[in-house]
């Protein structure tokens, strides 16, 4: 699984910056200086500047509707992501993460429910920001976000959103969403 994870980031990475990329600006222990080809979402959530607040229409979706086609439940919900920084931010990529057993995860055989990393093509699409680049205070949502599962039963997604400067630096802004029944 964090072989899947590392490849994915990989080239978002190698697409968007050189062989060493510096994360954020900041001066303290939270900055890192990260070779591509060991960065992981999962330890560079609290490690990024956030620069992002991430909104969800609510933080409990409770009603679900259901599909015959892909998944066969489906919750409904809005999202907004918004630049708090004081830099245009381009997003390299955005991706839901699962909660499992404990821990964060994506699940890549999508056996449970839908989780996933995204490239900047979808989230130009998805929340109509056809540069994909956000400037300091604007909002771009996403109206009809939805997340999927084989079965009726509860579970919790983080969304994250990666972004990038001028200058090569990472920020992240991320936001947990639960799904019941």
């Amino acid at each position: 699984m964090k072989t899947v994870i590392y490849i994915a980031i990989l080239i978002v990475l190698i697409a968007c910056s050189s062989k060493r990329s510096t994360y954020g600006n900041s001066t303290d222990a939270k900055r890192a200086t990260v070779e591509t080809d060991t960065f992981n979402v999962y330890n560079y959530l609290d490690i990024l500047p956030h620069a992002f607040e991430v909104n969800h229409s609510s933080e409990v979706v409770k009603e679900y509707t259901e599909h015959l086609k892909d998944w066969p439940y489906k919750w409904h919900f809005q999202t907004s992501v918004k630049n708090i920084s004081k830099k245009e931010l381009t997003i390299v990529s955005f991706g839901m993460l699962a909660w499992d057993n404990g821990r964060w995860r994506i699940d890549k055989k999508q056996e449970k429910y839908n989780s996933g990393i995204l490239g900047p093509e979808d989230f130009s699409d998805w929340y109509n920001c056809p540069t994909g680049i956000i400037k300091p205070g604007e909002t771009f949502s996403d109206s009809t976000n939805w997340s999927g599962s084989y079965k009726p039963e509860p579970f919790i997604q983080k969304w994250f959103y990666l972004g990038k400067d001028k200058k090569g630096n990472f920020y992240i802004g991320e936001s947990d969403i639960r799904f019941e029944n």
